[in-house]
């Protein structure tokens, strides 16, 4: 059983994390990998800047339950801040580590189904997308 307390502490901080972003645990999280793999900021803010435009242009018409665009354009955001932490490893295959890396952390505040897709989301980088697209449809839909 477990007790009441944390779960409850668990279920507050979730409420406001989704009212906003600088209390969510897990923005701080992508930044400590982001420094811990030597990511440069700069071009790591522009990729994920140009996502969340690309992405607010192409679902205009998507009809989206409360807060789901929301979380959407947040682990876009993610994945495009970490999308070359496996330049650490090797800057040819970076996408392949990257996405290895995610698969293999625990960041704070992360659940193993959102490091799942942020891990497909980098893999994605510079991978064929049709071979995601499976792996997509059968994980998230």
């Amino acid at each position: 059983m477990l007790p009441a307390a944390p779960l409850r502490h668990g279920l507050l901080y979730d409420m406001l994390a989704k009212e906003n972003d600088m209390v969510d645990l897990r923005n701080a999280s992508v930044q400590r990998l982001a420094r811990k793999f030597d990511v440069d900021e700069t071009h790591a803010k522009t990729v994920a800047e140009v996502a969340e435009k690309l992405f607010e242009k192409v679902s205009v018409d998507i009809q989206f339950a409360d807060g789901e665009q929301q979380a959407h354009t947040r682990k876009l955001r993610w994945a495009g801040i970490l999308h070359e932490i496996g330049c650490m490893v090797s800057p040819i295959d970076a996408h392949i580590h990257g996405a290895y890396i995610l698969e293999h952390t625990e960041p704070a505040g992360f659940s193993q189904s959102e490091l799942h897709c942020l891990s497909l989301l980098i893999l994605g980088h510079r991978a064929k997308l049709k071979r995601l697209r499976q792996i997509f449809l059968t994980v998230f839909l």
